[in-house]
């Protein structure tokens, strides 16, 4: 049946005990490192198993570590149950082994020794790994010196400095308009009031208004004059009968 002990394997297990006898603080400390770990938390049933088998192998008593006996002294079975319908000690153990590989190839990658549960035994095997053949969890960091950095003689260069002027200006930009917009609003009121006149009001300087108007420039020619912008705001080009019905410009 699977998960049988082997007899072979198990007097193997037994012969190797006595050569890790010599470092027993450091298996028990080691053991203690393995229970506590992260492979075996949540699992009270594989801890005590693994201290069991560890215990009993390194006073002396790994002979007795059998099916029945474990299951008689760890997991109160009677003497004569039935080993082929109760399997918890074969469970246990095959977790436990599982247990072993998750935390050897994790957190105790760097550990000296080994605890190692073989198939076919309940005694455990314990290993003493030479510094040599240890792979450290983490590479190792190297510090390499960086050459020091190269002095620059040119000012500095003002990053984004270019930003402070242009929202200055749209600012003002924004300001302008809308005092534009205010007067000419404030301006409009007035029924007697220019418009042109009004918009261009407190202007420093003369202003030239260029209308792109194609009528008025074929009226002005047709009519031999130029108007002025409150005739041409005012249409009074337009109230000149007899020209106005002589070239007909009505349509315009």
């Amino acid at each position: 049946m699977a998960g049988k002990v082997d007899g072979a394997t198990h007097a193997a297990a037994i012969a190797k005990i006595s050569e890790a006898v010599r470092h027993e603080p450091e298996l028990r400390t080691h053991l203690d490192q393995i229970i506590k770990g992260a492979a075996f938390k949540g699992s009270q049933r594989s801890q005590s198993f693994l201290k069991h088998v560890v215990e009993h192998a390194l006073h002396g008593e790994a002979v007795d570590l059998r099916e029945r006996s474990i299951g008689v002294a760890l997991f109160g079975r009677p003497v004569t149950y039935d080993t082929a319908d109760d399997a918890i000690v074969r469970v246990t153990a095959s977790d436990v082994r599982k247990r072993l590989l998750q935390h050897y190839g994790t957190t105790g990658a760097e550990s000296r020794f080994r605890i190692n549960l073989p198939a076919g035994s309940y005694v455990p095997e314990f290993c003493i790994v030479p510094a040599s053949v240890l792979a450290p969890l983490h590479p190792p960091v190297v510090d390499i010196p960086l050459p020091p950095p190269e002095e620059s003689h040119d000012a500095p260069r003002p990053v984004w400095n270019w930003r402070r002027p242009a929202i200055v200006i749209a600012i003002l930009l924004l300001a302008v308009a809308t005092a534009f917009a205010v007067k000419r609003w404030a301006f409009r009121g007035g029924a007697n009031d220019n418009l042109f006149v009004a918009a261009f009001q407190g202007t420093p300087r003369s202003v030239q208004v260029v209308v792109a108007d194609d009528a008025l420039v074929l009226i002005q020619v047709l009519l031999d004059r130029r108007f002025t912008l409150e005739e041409y705001e005012n249409l009074t080009y337009m109230k000149v009968p007899e020209l106005v019905q002589k070239k007909e410009l009505q349509r315009f």
